[in-house]
């Protein structure tokens, strides 16, 4: 009996990790490392390979620690989700739980510092955020313009961790990163039309909340849409690939069909679908963005 409650535990790396939320902060570093890599050498290989694991423990950290603080205020919540770190306590408790948090800060911490200080000291910045972010009672969860300015430095310092692991700071990382950050407090935003109950259970005040489902939605296409505009603008200014541009123009297309033809209504009732298709798209687009840059570098 013991012997198999021991070997179910390691179900915890299915059911108590959130690893597509994870792998959605991927994909922000990763551009920046294919924007900057010399070449594929083996080297360069290995130093970007070494930073994107501890990235991806920093960032299972982050997700494990927001669902033990999630758990204080909305006690449910790791009943309701298919992936949470609480979701089976019988198996691994809050105190293992917060010890395998812990364990993660540390070691992905040290990892980062390993590749090079300027992106520990970015990592650092990120883990006071996150901690912010999360940490219950006082949460920035629970304000609206805190949550959304913290996923606009979320996406800027990601991808400036990226970016950092073969070049140095520059205006044009500084400006490129602004758009990742748009379309994490883009997605922040549909994420409160989705979670509104449970936001309002748990004593949240986010921008739904505040101002309501409707007029979060469409603020949430409305910058969707700024940062595509953004991308534009940049890739015409600065030294960016034009193509940059055009990726842009089809998130803008994508953003300006979406408003006409979605009614914000049935874009409520249909919110995880829509989050869905914003998603596969995005995840598209960087995904081809590292391809073409891939090809360059060959």
């Amino acid at each position: 009996m013991r012997a198999s409650k021991f070997w179910a535990r390691f179900g915890f790396l299915l059911w108590g990790i959130r690893m597509m939320d994870v792998m959605f902060f991927l994909a922000f570093p990763a551009v920046g490392i294919f924007l900057t890599i010399p070449d594929f050498s083996g080297p360069n290989l290995k130093r970007a390979s070494l930073f994107l694991v501890y990235y991806v423990l920093f960032w299972t950290q982050v997700f494990i620690y927001n669902d033990l603080q999630d758990a204080l205020s909305i006690t449910e919540e790791p009943r309701l989700r298919n992936h949470h770190a609480l979701k089976h306590p019988e198996l691994v408790g809050r105190k293992a739980v917060f010890v395998i948090c812990l364990a993660l800060t540390i070691l992905s911490l040290i990892g980062f510092f390993l590749v090079t200080q300027k992106i520990f000291w970015l990592g650092l910045v990120l883990w006071a955020l996150t901690w912010l972010y999360s940490y219950h009672p006082q949460s920035f969860k629970r304000h609206s313009w805190r949550a959304e300015l913290a996923h606009l430095i979320w996406g800027e310092l990601c991808f400036l961790q990226g970016w950092l692991v073969f070049s140095n700071w520059n205006p044009k990382s500084v400006l490129l990163g602004i758009f990742f950050g748009l379309i994490l407090s883009s997605g922040n935003l549909a994420n409160g039309v989705e979670h509104f109950e449970q936001d309002l259970k748990g004593g949240y005040c986010t921008t739904a909340i505040k101002f309501g489902r409707a007029a979060t939605f469409n603020l949430s296409r409305y910058v969707f849409f700024l940062s595509s505009g953004y991308l534009i603008l940049i890739s015409l200014v600065m030294d960016l690939p034009r193509w940059f541009g055009i990726c842009g123009l089809v998130l803008a297309l994508f953003w300006i069909s979406n408003y006409f033809l979605l009614d914000t209504q049935k874009g409520i009732s249909r919110i995880k679908s829509y989050r869905a298709s914003y998603r596969i798209l995005y995840g598209a687009l960087i995904l081809v963005m590292m391809i073409i840059l891939g090809l360059q570098k060959l």
